[in-house]
């Protein structure tokens, strides 16, 4: 129980080792990871698991016990590192994963023939990007990073915004009257203008939504798991509207999948 109790509100799965067992995950890992435990008992455990790292997870499972580091996928494909400890009790094979970033997992083993190039930070945030918009139809969706210097945005992903747009909202300055974005990422904390046209915020900056042929504007911060902020994430619709409850939770806990991402990608770097 010490253990356990140490670990409140990190991620956690418990995963039987038999295909099709019940498993159990903790709300941290379905509001981190985006996956409820009756999805994941759709595919094998190890299937989960990260190539490179499934080595010694699979020795730990086919002993009985053990443990391994091993990262386990996310809902929009990036890696999520977890230490697992193997126990067996009364013939039935259990793994435990706890979150566990202090460890480095060494990602240089060869590629197997066929296997795609690495997938890059640019790629993880389009694909977070285009994942946010199927979950809201007809709403486009925007990643922006901030530059080492933290105040200046850098680039991130716009995949369904015109590249004009993105462009000239790179090297912005943010501040405390800076668009939806801008001012999220400077105050840390949700922002909702629900008409660009109509709100202060965006009063240097209409020029560029008219470009986008954007006219609401719903902003999340992107932060470290220390509070540190790395960007924004926004919604854009079309009209003047204010989002529902759920749309604000879902783009609140993508903004947080997609803050993991930058963090474990700017680690490695």
């Amino acid at each position: 129980m010490g253990e356990m109790a140490q670990q409140f509100g990190e991620p956690m799965i418990l995963r039987p080792a038999m295909a099709g067992a019940a498993l159990r995950v903790n709300r941290q890992f379905t509001e981190r990871l985006g996956f409820t435990s009756e999805e994941l008992e759709a595919r094998p455990f190890l299937e989960w698991i990260h190539p490179h790292d499934r080595d010694d997870l699979e020795q730990a499972l086919t002993a009985g016990s053990g443990s391994a580091k091993a990262r386990h996928r996310t809902a929009l494909d990036a890696w999520f590192p977890f230490r697992w400890r193997v126990e067996t009790d009364a013939g039935r094979t259990v793994a435990l994963g706890i979150f566990d970033d202090r460890f480095d997992i060494a990602d240089d083993a060869p590629e197997p023939a066929g296997t795609p190039a690495p997938v890059t930070l640019e790629d993880t945030l389009k694909t977070m990007a285009l994942i946010v918009e199927a979950k809201n139809p007809g709403m486009r969706c925007s990643l922006l990073l901030i530059d080492g210097d933290g105040v200046h945005i850098m680039g991130g992903a716009g995949p369904s915004l015109p590249d004009e747009y993105n462009k000239a909202i790179e090297g912005l300055r943010i501040g405390p009257m800076v668009g939806s974005c801008g001012t999220a990422a400077f105050w840390k904390v949700p922002v909702v203008v629900e008409n660009i046209a109509e709100d202060p915020l965006w009063a240097e900056l209409r020029d560029a939504a008219a470009l986008a042929g954007v006219n609401a504007c719903w902003s999340q911060p992107i932060l470290t798991s220390q509070g540190v902020v790395m960007g924004a994430m926004a919604l854009y619709n079309d009209r003047p509207r204010a989002p529902t409850q759920s749309q604000m939770d879902g783009l609140e806990i993508a903004a947080r999948m997609a803050g993991l991402a930058i963090e474990l990608s700017r680690r490695e770097e």
